[in-house]
């Protein structure tokens, strides 16, 4: 072996090192960017909306078929939770102001936390989101 081969293989070996350690500071660039959480905020609120549905059709089954006027009257439910508000906004009808109709929205509490999408469930337990304002009945179906 030559000594051009020898440094060579020296060369090789500096080389490989030189692009472990690129690779090792390019993936730690990327862990804290930490894009994993913004869908993992949507997925929770989206999670938080169906199960506000889940106890508003249990709590119809147990009042006459009326759904609950505010969300305080639902078990293990709050206005906060994982970076996002909630809101019930119902429509009582005219016979015994029972709540037949409501619309709930998840707003996040800091738009760049969450990306800035909105969402709303109502009665027939369709959800709906918008990028930048709140979620109703005409807005657009998740899929």
């Amino acid at each position: 072996m030559t000594g051009a081969d020898t440094n060579r293989g020296k060369y090789w070996l500096v080389n490989l090192g030189g692009l472990l350690v690129l690779l090792i500071c390019v993936l730690s660039f990327n862990a804290n960017i930490d894009v994993s959480k913004i869908p993992a905020y949507e997925a929770s609120a989206v999670a938080q909306l169906r199960n506000i549905a889940q106890e508003r059709e249990k709590f119809r089954d147990t009042h006459k078929g009326c759904f609950a006027s505010e969300l305080g009257q639902l078990p293990n439910i709050t206005s906060k939770r994982h970076h996002y508000i909630y809101e019930l906004q119902s429509t009582p009808s005219s016979e015994e102001a029972c709540v037949k109709r409501y619309v709930v929205t998840a707003s996040p509490l800091r738009t760049g936390k969450t990306n800035g999408r909105y969402f709303s469930i109502d009665e027939t337990a369709t959800i709906r989101f918008e990028m930048t304002h709140s979620a109703n009945t005409s807005s657009r179906i998740l899929q």
